[in-house]
């Protein structure tokens, strides 16, 4: 009885392997196609500058991941089947809605209430950034040096999602550089000193929420790199201690996000 116990259990564990690196599922909800990140270790931050420091080794659980950003028809479809109240009129950018194109002028909450809704969430700043620069610290989601081929920059609008196939990251992720900015589960710190290294969250409060990637109209490269921070916090004209202002708030047309989902969640079809 005991050896067939262990065995039925051996068979358990090996039907439950980790998904080869780059694999590719789709999400329970909202057509989401995410990319499997192995667990493992990457170096997250920089020595550039103070709010990218410590540079350290950064230990992430295995994760997926959206391979592209959020769509206006993906989101719609969301508003749709749950009566979310977004007023597609009222928040119109100025090249208008398209389908195919990210989805912009949403907030931290908008964004994470698609991703909740779609069986994950807003994927953490560790593994946002261990998505786009790999284990082998790149500056870009393409490699060491800057190319304006390669994202979408220095431009009047967005451009459909995956245009720029080129400037895929390690594990094929596709607009982790320019596009948009991404929203990031994480309140915004002004560096990671004292901030875990395994699995790390940011902290528990704060003024403001992380965005990654830089946007379609940066001409910055700087922007663009793989450990490059920005908070919402630097972007409202509030005072931080007004009523009207709180982390995450901010809706302009150089926002968008991406979903993760954790292996076993309901985010992914097996």
């Amino acid at each position: 009885m005991l050896t067939a116990l262990i065995a039925a259990l051996t068979v358990n564990i090996s039907y439950r392997q980790e998904p080869a690196s780059g694999t590719i599922k789709k999400s329970a909800k909202g057509e989401i196609e995410l990319v499997y990140i192995p667990a493992g270790e990457f170096t997250m931050g920089s020595t550039f500058a103070p709010n990218e420091m410590p540079q350290r080794k950064v230990y992430l659980d295995g994760y997926w991941i959206g391979k592209n950003i959020v769509t206006v028809a993906q989101f719609r479809a969301f508003c749709t089947a749950t009566k979310y109240k977004y007023d597609f009129k009222k928040m119109k950018p100025q090249w208008g809605w398209i389908d195919t194109h990210p989805m912009v002028l949403v907030n931290w909450d908008d964004s994470r209430a698609f991703c909740k809704w779609a069986g994950g969430d807003l994927p953490t700043e560790a593994q946002w950034e261990k998505a786009a620069r790999g284990t082998e610290a790149r500056q870009f989601p393409w490699g060491a040096r800057f190319d304006p081929k390669k994202l979408r920059t220095n431009t009047q609008s967005t451009a459909p999602v995956g245009s720029y196939p080129e400037g895929a990251s390690p594990y094929g992720c596709l607009d982790m550089a320019g596009n948009v900015y991404q929203w990031c589960l994480d309140y915004y710190a002004a560096s990671y000193a004292g901030m875990p290294d395994r699995n790390p969250t940011g902290p528990t409060v704060g003024q403001g929420r992380i965005l990654r990637g830089g946007d379609w109209g940066d001409d910055n490269r700087i922007s663009f790199r793989t450990c490059y921070r920005y908070a919402d916090k630097f972007s409202t004209g509030a005072p931080e201690s007004s009523s009207s202002y709180h982390a995450g708030a901010i809706r302009t047309p150089t926002y968008g996000f991406r979903m993760a989902a954790t292996p076993g969640s309901n985010g992914v079809l097996e």
